[in-house]
């Protein structure tokens, strides 16, 4: 759903599968700059960008847990000046470390919120994002709201706050109390694990896109039909080895792959996040049209057949299971 206003410096888009990207190498280059002084617990991606299908400001919103002391929040002050962050104080928040960057190359607009261990406004933020993403109907009743809201003329950002409060305090209170009885104390349930996604296309003799997709064969799982490779990333694996194994596994392909990106998914029948990294192959060479194919490797679906055929791109999208075709949308996969 794309919703603008033309009052806003950064009017909502459409979810951008490059996000979580994005947010990873910033991640990473703030964590490496902190290394001499070792200021950082942890980094997490919150707001809208951090909860994939969701429309958003193309702003990224980082959540920073500070070591207790004041030195490592001046320390994290003057390495995130030398990245070309403005500090802002509170800004409204106490115990808050605001600071917001304007857009540089690929990466959008950027807000860092820091907090000291033990600042409550660190559950909070997590708790909101979680709860979104293990709910995709209140995700949608929130894109929904956005959208009613941008929709009324000359609308100021500040109504456009003040219009979206009562659904936010609602949705962070039921958050909060899910989060508490949802959440381990080691923060081991709360860890995404780490799943890759093949996705080959090809074009048939009419210059349409199809999909490569999968049916169980033996044993037979006709509620699991259709699905595309995917697999679990192994301890100290490289994820993009970890989606060349997988396609050679499932499918016996060995190709040429390019990442897409990632977002975090939610099972419920497991009550576990999946952080489903994605990567797009593209069938240069004839391929069959059908064929079956053995599972090899030492995972749980070893020596399990697999019946492998194309699907027209339009059709795959509405018909594959455990939600892989949300990432066909939101790589925008053609």
């Amino acid at each position: 759903m794309h919703v603008t206003s033309q009052n806003f410096e950064y009017a909502p888009v459409p979810y951008d599968g490059q996000w979580p990207t994005l947010f990873r190498r910033l991640a990473l280059e703030i964590r490496d700059a902190c290394v001499p002084y070792d200021a950082i617990e942890k980094i997490d991606h919150i707001g809208s960008t951090s909860i994939a299908g969701l429309s958003a400001k193309p702003v990224l919103d980082l959540l920073i847990e500070l070591k207790p002391g004041m030195r490592y929040a001046e320390q994290l002050s003057r390495t995130l000046a030398d990245a070309g962050f403005k500090a802002k104080g509170e800004n409204g928040i106490a115990g808050r470390l605001y600071f917001t960057r304007a857009p540089r190359g690929p990466t959008p607009a950027t807000h860092i919120h820091a907090f000291v261990t033990g600042h409550s406004d660190l559950t909070r933020h997590l708790a909101f994002r979680d709860y979104l993403r293990a709910n995709p109907k209140v995700t949608n009743e929130y894109a929904a709201l956005k959208a009613k809201i941008l929709a009324e003329n000359s609308i100021s950002r500040d109504a456009y706050q003040e219009k979206k409060a009562p659904f936010l305090l609602a949705t962070t209170a039921a958050a909060l109390e899910w989060y508490s009885t949802h959440d381990l104390k080691d923060g081991r349930k709360r860890k995404p694990k780490k799943k890759v996604v093949v996705y080959v296309t090809r074009k048939n003799a009419r210059a349409e896109t199809e999909l490569l997709v999968f049916d169980h064969v033996k044993p037979t799982y006709a509620d699991a039909n259709p699905q595309v490779p995917t697999g679990s990333v192994d301890k100290k694996e490289e994820i993009p080895l970890a989606a060349e194994r997988e396609l050679l596994e499932e499918a016996g392909l060995e190709l040429d792959l390019v990442m897409l990106g990632s977002y975090v998914f939610y099972k419920p029948h497991l009550d576990r996040f999946q952080d489903r990294h994605h990567f797009l192959a593209q069938s240069l060479k004839p391929l069959p049209d059908t064929w079956t194919h053995t599972v090899t490797g030492r995972g749980n679906d070893k020596d399990l057949v697999f019946k492998f055929y194309w699907l027209p791109l339009s059709q795959a999208r509405e018909t594959l299971r455990v939600e892989l075709g949300r990432g066909l949308d939101y790589f925008n996969v053609k």
